[in-house]
């Protein structure tokens, strides 16, 4: 989709979406930058009218952007996956041979 298309070649921080679900990975060693992700989230939510969701990876654990999310008024639902019991996988499996 196009909104895929941008956030592969831009930030999140460029982001300015009033709808539509978006997944956010933000690096887990750049706490400024996660930081100014959720900081930025929270704005686009409080800010629009319309249906607007993230699923947000983040390492588990007592920090404080965990904390953040878990005092978030927009705050639906959490799932813990322990380790080893999830991997990623590249985006191929999805596509169709020719």
């Amino acid at each position: 989709c196009w909104v895929c298309l941008v956030l592969l070649f831009s930030s999140i921080l460029d982001l300015n979406a009033v709808s539509g679900s978006f997944v956010v990975n933000p690096p887990i060693h750049c706490d400024d930058l996660i930081e100014a992700t959720l900081n930025h989230m929270d704005r686009l939510l409080s800010e629009s009218s319309e249906p607007l969701s993230f699923i947000i990876f983040l390492v588990d654990g007592n920090t404080t952007f965990v904390q953040k999310l878990d005092s978030s008024q927009f705050k639906r639902h959490q799932v813990v996956i322990p380790a080893y019991e999830h991997y990623y996988r590249h985006g191929f499996q999805y596509s169709v041979p020719k």
